[in-house]
């Protein structure tokens, strides 16, 4: 574990991260801690989340039924269009 200490004018600091009110001294002391990679992963959990409806709270229901009838359409026009923007025909 490796640490590298510097000094540094307190109002450097402020635009950076947020310093408590009792913290008034116009020089402060940064300190930072490396840990190693091992004692990293060790610590890491992985947790298996699931992202379906996490956008609900975005959703405009007015919209919706919009969408079920124009977007098909759509991607169905997009996929089949040529160069000239007319539809191909396959036979």
């Amino acid at each position: 574990m490796k640490a590298y200490r510097t000094k540094i004018k307190l109002k450097k600091l402020t635009s950076i991260i947020d310093i408590p009110d009792d913290i008034v001294s116009p020089d402060v002391e940064i300190i930072i801690i490396s840990e190693s990679a091992a004692v990293r992963k060790s610590q890491v959990k992985k947790t298996a989340t699931h992202l379906g409806g996490v956008l609900n709270k975005y959703a405009n229901p007015e919209l919706i039924s919009k969408e079920k009838e124009i977007a098909w359409n759509r991607v169905a026009e997009d996929k089949f269009k040529d160069e000239g923007g007319k539809m191909k025909v396959e036979s």
